[in-house]
């Protein structure tokens, strides 16, 4: 969105995502005690804010890369965690000024550090399932980035 070069819409659509993604595991946790819910629940509930953001049905299922509500699911699991991550995304973006090779590398470090702070389970299999679809939305900028034309965000 921001390459449209509407920055007042490109950031009302960031905070939408991560917002989007986070309400949902939000609601998760919170409800899970309340209903007696299994532990699997909040993974299951990443997963499908994440799916329904790729996948929309209210848009022929055609939905955005998910970078953005990554982000949100990944705050609302853990803040360290979301942090954690979204310091690996500014690290390489304010290297490289790539949006996509960020949001790579940031795709890349979330199973681990999932894996950090909550060990091998249902949440490290959900992150890591979220990483593998980021990833493969992004291959087209895959190939670019190969092809050495993928375009840089310039922020001035």
């Amino acid at each position: 969105m921001l390459r449209t070069g509407n920055k007042r819409a490109a950031l009302l659509t960031l905070s939408g995502d991560v917002f989007k993604g986070w309400l949902a595991v939000w609601l998760a946790m919170r409800s899970s005690p309340i209903f007696a819910l299994p532990e699997w629940t909040i993974p299951v509930a990443a997963l499908a804010v994440f799916a329904g953001h790729l996948f929309p049905v209210f848009h022929r299922f055609h939905g955005g890369k998910g970078v953005a509500t990554a982000l949100g699911i990944l705050l609302a699991i853990n803040l360290p965690l979301g942090f954690g991550v979204l310091f690996v995304w500014l690290v390489v973006f304010v290297i490289w000024r790539l949006s996509s090779l960020a949001a790579l590398a940031a795709a890349l470090f979330a199973p681990l550090l999932t894996i950090h702070f909550f060990g091998y389970g249902a949440m490290a299999l959900a992150v890591a399932t979220i990483a593998v679809l980021l990833i493969w939305r992004h291959r087209a900028n895959i190939a670019n980035l190969i092809r050495g034309n993928e375009r840089r965000i310039d922020t001035r």
